[in-house]
């Protein structure tokens, strides 16, 4: 589903009840109306009495109309069960109410209908952990990029007079200017890095964020040469400004050229993979694929006689 219609799907559900429009009592009346041929009441859009969901509904669902919820079956994990559940009662004068609704035949569901109370007391304790390595070589190859930019932009971000600081649009372009800031930075985000992790971890984070301050010159000097200015990434005018940053989404499309950006940064900090988009058809001539040099031959067994 395109993105414009769950927006519309979500304007439609905040649509609220009229009760001189949906009630018993408002029914009659219109129907009242009709048998005497007189003009009723119309509206352009209904309503929903009734959303079927699944598990997805815990992400980015803000409908302050929405006020009773039933859960089928219990979720496969704490935080899931939380997020899914506060869709519900979502402002202080429109109180929620949830339903949870077990499988008798699941042992899990059981299990947490006979501890209802205490761990519904205490759900947010029963919280799942994670497992998280974010000082890998990895994780440091696809944040810092982001994590250099934000913290260069925001602790500048005082200096708001023209041609100063970092954190314009522009900025981009000043980090010669700014080199000891830059080094500051960069000696501060790897004393938290040592606080956090570990000795490896921090000499791997140096080594990385002077690679990235290294290539940020570069990327400046050499746009300098094709008579352009270095932006963060809002391009306005191709023949005048060229960006410092691009999506994993525009990176992994084979942007893999001497002009391209050579900061890759998430388009938000959920994201870990960028996405990818795939067409499925039983039509071969619709699907598109070169396969690689490399690619191995693939041949069927032939049958025996």
């Amino acid at each position: 589903m395109a993105s414009a219609d769950i927006t519309a799907t979500l304007d439609q559900m905040a649509v609220s009840f009229d009760p001189g429009f949906d009630s018993t009592a408002g029914k009659r009346n219109r129907r009242a109306l009709r048998e005497a041929k007189k003009p009723e009441p119309t509206r352009e859009v209904n309503p929903y009495d009734v959303v079927l969901a699944t598990s997805m509904l815990q992400v980015g669902v803000d409908v302050t109309r929405l006020g009773l919820m039933l859960v089928v079956g219990q979720p496969k994990n704490t935080a899931e069960y939380i997020q899914a559940s506060s869709r519900v009662g979502r402002a202080a004068d429109r109180p929620g109410l949830v339903l949870a609704l077990g499988n008798w035949a699941r042992p899990r569901d059981l299990a947490h209908f006979e501890q209802f109370r205490h761990y519904h007391e205490t759900f947010y304790a029963q919280v799942e952990a994670l497992s998280v390595t974010p000082f890998s070589v990895t994780s440091l190859e696809r944040g810092l990029d982001g994590v250099l930019v934000s913290a260069a932009r925001v602790l500048q971000a005082a200096k708001a007079g023209p041609g100063q600081g970092l954190s314009p649009e522009d900025g981009a372009a000043r980090i010669e200017a700014e080199q000891h800031f830059a080094g500051e930075l960069i000696d501060a985000l790897v004393r938290r890095i040592a606080r956090a992790g570990d000795e490896d971890a921090s000499n791997r984070a140096r080594l990385r964020l002077e690679n990235r301050l290294d290539q940020w010159g570069k990327r400046r000097k050499h746009l300098v040469e094709l008579r352009k200015s270095l932006v963060y990434e809002r391009v306005l005018d191709d023949s005048r400004h060229d960006a410092l940053m691009m999506s994993a989404e525009n990176a992994k499309a084979g942007l893999d050229t001497r002009d391209a950006p050579p900061f890759i940064v998430a388009n938000s900090m959920r994201e870990v993979q960028p996405e990818i988009n795939l067409l499925v058809s039983p039509i071969k001539e619709r699907l598109v694929y070169r396969a690689p040099d490399y690619a191995p031959k693939w041949q069927m067994p032939e049958e025996s006689s």
